[in-house]
């Protein structure tokens, strides 16, 4: 092998590496821009407000209640440091859904450790509201409520659920995660909690 053809191989060579570390570092600097448009969080963060009016239910079996949604303003909050009664929060948004429980939550994508250094551990995004009956007779009867919030999910994360395993050297775990709680016969608040293990309904004051 003469010395010019090596010397071709040697730069076509650097030349692929250099290729590789630059689609990587696109690669990456994508990533951490779509991270952008989840909210990250350490510890128990409070998100949002969920007020649930008096179930209704027709002489026929039919059920349904009014629900209003109104996500914390300036997220993340520490709730461990912050007074939820001086919340601000964002225009409120109301529902009427079919059902006797409603469930709300999204996505959350729970990043491997090292990751933190960037400031980033956990990332989480509320994008469903959907409503359901206890008994599976009555929903198959009178069917039930299912919204998107903020835009619904987006095809990035399903792309990373679906191939979690690609993306397991930065992703620890990506889930939807969607706590209920049954409708009263009476108007309940709800303080809505992120953690590390997902999204918490508690009453509001709790």
């Amino acid at each position: 092998m003469t010395k010019k053809i090596l010397k071709i191989i040697i730069n076509l060579v650097f030349i692929i590496l250099i290729l590789i570390i630059i689609v990587n570092l696109l690669i990456f600097l994508f990533g951490f821009i779509w991270l952008q448009t989840y909210k990250a969080f350490t510890g128990k963060t409070y998100v949002a407000q969920i007020i649930v009016q008096p179930l209704q239910t027709s002489t026929d079996g039919k059920s349904s209640f009014t629900l209003t949604y109104k996500q914390v303003k300036s997220l993340p909050l520490n709730a461990e440091t912050v007074n939820i009664a001086k919340v601000e929060f964002e225009e409120p948004q109301t529902f009427t859904l079919q059902g006797n429980e409603f469930r709300i939550g999204g996505q959350i994508l729970k990043l491997q450790d090292f990751l933190s250094l960037l400031g980033v551990k956990t990332v989480f995004k509320i994008n469903r509201l959907e409503s359901s009956y206890l008994v599976a007779a009555d929903e198959e009867k009178f069917g039930r409520t299912v919204l998107d919030l903020g835009g619904g999910v987006d095809n990035i994360f399903i792309f990373i659920q679906q191939n979690e395993g690609l993306f397991r050297v930065f992703i620890d775990t990506a889930m939807g995660d969607y706590p209920g709680k049954n409708v009263q016969n009476r108007e309940i608040t709800y303080d809505m909690f992120v953690t590390e293990e997902g999204f918490l309904l508690a009453l509001s004051g709790e």
